[in-house]
């Protein structure tokens, strides 16, 4: 009951809102929400942090351009596959580049966002350095 009662007033919509931004903020996970077209809309501290940059200079950039070059086509076609609804997800190992230059290792899940039409509208990344959680599973 007290659910109905907050959405009737919006205030469980606020309530959500406020609760994804935590998240998303804190996530020791990388996390970015992107374009349709690839280009990073949003990322957190985690994914700067793992990237080495400063998440004003990747926000617009294209989330492409951070990979190692040799995994740039396969990756492009993989969001095309997701932009046409082959699929609504990926989950695939991924390899950046840090920006003193160095690979860095990712298991990568790629998520589709489609509208009430069934459209693609953008994707949400979420990025964990393989090396560190190999490191964790280890003990």
């Amino acid at each position: 009951m007290r659910d109905l009662e907050l959405l009737g007033g919006g205030t469980l919509l606020v309530e959500a809102q406020r609760a994804f931004e935590i998240t998303f903020r804190h996530s020791p996970i990388g996390q970015g929400l992107l374009s349709r077209t690839g280009r990073w809309l949003r990322v957190n501290g985690a994914l700067a942090e793992l990237l080495g940059r400063p998440e004003e200079e990747l926000v617009g950039a294209e989330a492409v351009d951070a990979m190692h070059p040799e995994d740039r086509a396969e990756e492009r076609e993989r969001l095309i596959g997701l932009v046409e609804g082959a699929e609504d997800h990926y989950v695939v190992g991924t390899r950046f580049l840090h920006v003193d230059g160095h690979v860095v290792r990712t298991h990568t899940r790629m998520t589709r966002i489609a509208d009430e039409d069934g459209l693609t509208r953008g994707f949400v990344a979420q990025v964990v350095d393989a090396a560190a959680w190999r490191r964790f599973r280890a003990g």
